[in-house]
This record gives C-alpha cells, structure tokens and sequence, in this order.
C-alpha cells in the first residue's frame, strides 16, 4: 500500500498478456510469491489473488498468441478470450503487464504481431500498459541489446517509457517484486487512480456472440448424440448375424491419418497405438505403424503433411502422388480416414479448400469414410469441442457436414488416457456400420498411374544425377585454377514464401532478419574466411503479379544491383521450397521481374532448394524430376547449378561452404568476373529507382540471437490488422491464391 498516493490504493487488479510461452505464468507466480498459475496453455483466462505489504493483489493470466503468426491465425475463441478477460478482475484492471521474454528476439515481425493483438483494446490501454521483461539469468550485456533494439525502444515509449526486468528464478528476491509494484502504483497515480476500461459495444458484442455460439453448440451435440443412437439402433435392427460381421472385421481396423504440417498427425497416431510409433518429424513418404489396441490389430498410415493454406495447384507432386497410394499400404483399404485438424489455430476458408483439393486426390466417396479428428484438445480445457466448431464459422462448419457430423478429439498429451481412444474406435465402428463396403475401394487405375509416374520419376532422377556429376567434374577441372574470392556479394530472391530471411541467416550464421522482408535488406558477415555480403529481397507473387506489384518485384531486383555497396553481385541466388510446386505461373512471374537484367543473368544464378527438418534419404534430384518440365527448365536456364541448404542447421558450416564453392566455380566460369548491367539498360532503370536499400546490420553491430475476416469475428473492427488493410484487388488475390504468408507453427507433426 502506498500512503502518499492520492487515490485508493488498496487494491491492484493486473492483467497479464503475452506471446504463447510459460513466462506470463511463471511472471504471475513470482508477483504473488507462490506457484498459482499453471504454465500449461490453454484457453480460459486465470484469475488468482494475494496480498503483498498491504495490497490486495488480483492477477489475471490471458492465454498467450502466436508470437510468429499474424492475429487472425489465433482462433476465433482467443480473440473473444482476450476481449472478455477485463471482466475477471471487475470492473477492470489498472495494469496490463506486457510480458516479454528478454531471449526471444524481437523484430519488426514479432513488433507488427503484438500490435495486432492489443489493438482489441484500443489506444487507451497504452495509458495502463507496463512492459516486463522476464528472463532466468538477466547480465548488463543483455540489458544493453534490450535497450538498443529498436522496435523494443518504440514499444517502451509507446508505453510511456514503462518497463520493469523480473528474474523469474529468484522468487525469493521480494526487492525486484516490490520495485515492481511501486511502478505499477505510480502508474495508476499518474491515471488519477482510474482503471482500464474496455469498450463497452466491444464487450456486449463478444457475450453476445459467445452466447449465440454456446446455444448452437448445444444443438450441435445433441444432433451428434442422436445420430450415434440412430446408428446404434440400426445396427441393432439389422440382426445379431450383422452385427456379429461388423465385430469381425473390426477386429483388424485400418487407419489413415491425413492433415497439414504441424496439424498433429504423428502424436494423433501415437495416442492411437499407445506408444512412440511415428517420430514426430516432416514426413516425405507415409510411414506404416501397427499394434493391438483393445483387442483389435491397427494398422496406422501416417501421410506426409502439406502447407495448410497451400491449394492443390501449390503442392508438390510428391505428396499429392503420397496421398493416392496411402489406401494401398493398407490392402484391401483403410476402414477410415481421419481428418485431423488443430483446435489452437484459426480454420479459414483458405484452409477449407486446401483440404477440399486435396482430399479430392481419393475421389468423391472418401467423405463417407471420414472422421475429423481434433488435436491439442487440452488447449480448450473447460470448453466443449462444439463450442469450438461454432465458434470458428462455416468453413469449418463445412468440414464437419461434410463428414456427416463424425468428430472427435485428442488430448496427445494426455496418452494414458485410454478412454478417448477407445471413444474414437466406438465412432468408427458406428461410421463402418453406416456404410455398404467394410471398406475404402480403391481406385485402381489412379493406383497404376501414380506407380508408373512413380518408375519414370526415379528413372528421370537418376539420369540428372549422371548428367550433373558429369558436369560437376568437368567444372572442378576448369576451376583448379580458379582463386579463392575473399569477398562474394549474392542476392537472394524468390516467392514470398520461400524463406528467403532463414536462407540468409543461414549463409549468415547469426539470427538478424525479419520473416517478413518488406524492403531490400544488406547483411554483411565474414563466412568461411570470406567477406560475404547477402541482400534479402522481397518475395514476389507468383499469382496476380500485374500492375504495381511486377513494377514493385522489379525495381527490388533492380535495386538490389545497382545501389550495391560493395562492388558487383557474383551471384543471384534463387531460393525455391520443396514444399512448393514450381508450376507456369512461378516461371511466368520470375521470367517477368529477372527480363530488365538480360539474359546474360542467368549465367550469374543458381538455384537453391530450402528445407526445414525433411528427411535428407530422398534426393533432391527425385524432387526436381517429379515437379515436371517448368522447376527441369529452370534448372537447365541456370546451367544445372543447385544447392540444398537445410535452414533448421544454421550451426552447419559445410553447407555453406559447399555452396560458396559454387558460385566460385560459377564466378570461374564467367571468366572472374561478377554481374553488371550495360550502360544502356542501367540508365534505362535508373528513373525507377527512388528507394534506398536498407543496411540492418554490420559485423560490428549486437546481434540478439535466441483467412478468416476478423470482422465477421462479432469482435468489431477493433480486431481489423492494420497490415491486413490492403486494397481490396490485393487482398482477394491473396485468398484466391492459397498462399498466404502464414510463417510456421512450432513443429509438433
């Protein structure tokens, strides 16, 4: 308790907010002395109460956002969440704590997420916003980088220079608690003791919708138990002899898991079989795993996960080849399918069309089979998974009629509990009963077609392996000679989703880019004894690139050659995904933007394939033959020169000196010399250019190392992302194309 305040200060209600994390609960117990909060993330708000010197303390524990995806991926029951959680410390908190973790770096893209999440509460809550940086061993070395990270200095001033450090492994230091208070009381002084108060059409909209979605919830579960009693009841009148059948062919029951990258399909499995069956790593062929399980023999598929938010068109071959022959790892075809689905992220309709192509791949009849299976269930905690469909809107809504109401749910953490599986294989024998065949027919001739592209692919690989070995030696013979270049500038560009920032901070060896590049960006570093500088750009559309977006992606390119500080570029480095198609539009897009530079640029290029934590025993060249004639004539357009660069081993230095060694011998071949523009063409250009290239770092500089419309949300347009804001010719293009810059979900699957 403060004597000198002027107002009451007998009371301090906090609201703790946050990225995904344990800090906000592990920052919440150090406040009140004691474990209270659970550091699990689930979705209700939290509210325990304490009293320190005098102080009755209330602290409010929000569920954490995404801190490396965009607002709208946060689930529709997040966002009401968040707008209710000032009605659990009425009538409202006087602090909203801003807890950041000092090791997790903080860019122009954790910045942009963070503003998109407070701006539910308006430009007021800056006024009762403090900034806590928490961290386990807080030097003066790690201080000094907070202080001098730029997007941090703008938050801290955005809250009105407010921050405050907290050691959450010393809960005994009760001075650095106290401090703390101290700050909070000043605050609440300099607010004349008035507390945050949230708009009130705001609230009344989100109950209301909440309540809506709670009544209907309800309808919803009761369609879903009279259909199981009508199953049930069929299954009955049928005949002990039917039933009986039934029973037998449930005694071997045969299982394919389908979904999107990170969507839970390998734990999913695991929960299934009762043990660690499927490593829970990318995936580029199926994995079969079998067990017995209540005294039936399963047999689980696991297929390759893909892009949610990819459209058929986008996806690999590969995979989509991988989808038509899971059926047949399980002869004579899999009893069911399960669809599954993560409830702690948004379902748009991007991503229902994405499962709509894809699950087309098996033909029309598949939905009869289908169950959707919902993972990380013990994020909802208290809520009912119905709650959740409501909630999410009709894209989801879709999904689940279209399965014929066949849902379940998963807690993966929670594989003791034998009950959910034993739940899930009670629906599938209620599905298999409701249907004429035991099981999935599958289609033979798509089969046949898959196996014999399958032959001509593994065919077609291995002769470009032949063919670039071949040229791999004569080039080494070439460049014996060739001096070792002490200083490289390359360019990197490609798709806007192609990791271009983690490819450069690969080359790099250090964390210092923005996911999201937005401007041209020059990194310098000093690699393998050589002074490397990387210009990032900006990825380009593939789809819809006319008009000021190919004016944009040109005068990108064209500045990333001609503003150099550091000479000529010895390399244009064209960074593809492997977990992306390369079809006509891609190679109309980059012929269009690479046009003003000539054609003798492409003497100057190599192809550099992205991967994550793909398993490395598929060769990329199987890759390359599979994807066809476009991704084999830009190989061929930049003389066979290719890398592959795993961005998940930025520690790995080999990768990059292989790849170094490279654009040496590639530099060797144009006769040492670098690329450069003709006078003719540079002047040509040169009125384009109004824009400077941005330097973010140099070698002496800190380095930190470490669509669904909101506004059919019911939260009002206080949810709207300011970066979502495009013109509307922009923004229809994004979700007609599928690819939306979704970053990446921690990797779970």
């Amino acid at each position: 308790m403060n004597p000198s305040s002027p107002y009451d200060s007998s009371e301090l209600r906090i609201l703790l907010l946050g990225p995904k994390n344990d800090e906000k609960s592990l920052a919440g117990n150090t406040i009140l002395g004691k474990t209270e909060f659970d550091s699990k993330q689930t979705l209700q708000c939290v509210e325990k109460h304490s009293e320190i010197a005098g102080t009755k303390i209330t602290v409010v524990d929000t569920p954490g956002w995404w801190g490396n995806l965009p607002f709208e991926e946060n689930p529709e029951l997040y966002k009401q969440e968040i707008v209710l959680s000032v009605n659990k410390c009425p009538p409202g908190p006087h602090v909203l704590l801003l807890v950041l973790n000092v090791d997790t770096p903080f860019k122009q893209n954790e910045k942009d997420i963070l503003c998109d999440n407070m701006r539910c509460f308006g430009e007021e809550v800056w006024r009762h916003t403090i900034v806590l940086f928490t961290c386990a061993d807080l030097t003066e070395d790690k201080t000094t980088r907070l202080l001098e990270n730029e997007n941090l200095q703008w938050l801290i001033e955005k809250c009105g220079n407010r921050y405050h450090e907290l050691n959450i492994k010393h809960w005994d230091d009760g001075y650095q608690v106290t401090q703390l208070i101290k700050k909070m009381q000043e605050m609440v002084d300099r607010n004349r003791g008035n507390h945050y108060k949230m708009n009130r059409d705001t609230l009344q909209r989100v109950e209301e919708k909440r309540r809506e979605q709670q009544k209907r919830a309800v309808e919803r579960r009761i369609k879903h138990m009279q259909l199981k009693d009508k199953t049930t009841t069929e299954e009955t009148q049928t005949g002990l002899e039917q039933v009986e059948d039934n029973e037998h062919h449930l005694s071997e029951l045969k299982i394919v898991l389908l979904g999107y990258n990170s969507s839970g399909k390998s734990s999913a499995g695991n929960t299934i079989l009762g043990k660690p069956a499927f490593d829970c790593k990318r995936l580029r062929r199926s994995v079969i795993q079998e067990g017995d399980v209540s005294g039936r023999h399963i047999t689980v598929v696991n297929t390759p996960g893909r892009k949610r938010n990819y459209h058929s068109k986008y996806t690999p071959r590969l995979y989509k080849d991988e989808i038509v022959l899971s059926p047949s790892h399980c002869p004579p075809g899999p009893h069911v399918f399960l669809l599954v689905i993560r409830v702690d992220v948004s379902f748009t309709e991007v991503y229902r069309k994405a499962v709509e192509e894809h699950v087309a791949l098996l033909g029309l009849t598949i939905w009869d089979r289908m169950i959707v299976l919902f993972t990380f269930g013990d994020w909802l905690r208290d809520t009912s998974i119905e709650v959740f469909i409501e909630s999410e809107g009709e894209a989801l809504q879709w999904i689940i009629n279209k399965c014929g109401n066949r849902y379940h749910v998963f807690n993966n953490k929670n594989t003791d509990d034998g009950s959910q599986v034993a739940e899930l294989l009670d629906k599938i024998q209620e599905m298999i009963a409701g249907n004429e065949e035991p099981c999935f027919m599958i289609n033979e001739t798509n089969l046949q077609e898959v196996k014999e592209r399958r032959i001509k692919i593994e065919e077609r690989a291995k002769q470009l392996q032949d063919e670039v070995q071949n040229i791999k030696e004569f080039r080494s013979s070439v460049a014996a000679d060739a001096a070792e270049l002490s200083e490289m500038r390359m360019v990197l560009l490609g798709p806007h989703y192609s990791s271009i920032s983690l490819t450069g901070e690969t080359l790099l060896g250090r964390h210092v880019l923005d996911k999201e590049i937005k401007v041209n960006v020059e990194e310098i570093g000093e690699v393998a004894g050589r002074k490397l500088t990387v210009v990032c750009t900006p990825g380009f559309e593939k789809d819809y690139l006319t008009g000021e977006r190919l004016e944009d992606s040109k005068r990108n390119i064209w500045r990333s050659v001609t503003e150099s500080s550091s000479g000529g570029t010895h390399a244009f480095i064209l960074v593809q995904s492997v977990d992306s198609s390369f079809a006509e539009e891609e190679k109309g897009a980059l012929e269009k933007i690479m046009e003003p530079l000539g054609e003798r640029v492409w003497n100057h290029t190599l192809v550099l394939f992205a991967v994550g934590d793909e398993p490395e025993e598929t060769p990329i060249e199987v890759f390359i033959a599979s994807e066809g004639d476009m991704l084999q004539w830009l190989i061929e357009k930049c003389g066979n020169r290719y890398h592959v660069l795993n961005y998940k081993n930025c520690g790995d230095g080999s990768q990059v000196t292989e790849l170094l060694k490279k654009i040496e011998e590639m530099v060797g071949e144009n006769r040492g010399h670098h690329y450069e523009i003709d006078r003719e063409t540079l002047e040509k250009i040169k009125g384009t250019i109004a824009v400077p290239i941005k330097k973010a770092h140099s070698l002496d500089d800190p380095v930190n190392f470490g669509d669904k419309s909101s506004l059919s949300s019911g939260i009002g347009s206080a949810f709207v992302s300011q970066r979502s804001q495009e013109a509307p010719g922009e923004s229809s293009s994004k979700m007609s194309s599928g690819v939306q810059s979704l970053g990446s979900i921690p990797e779970f699957d």
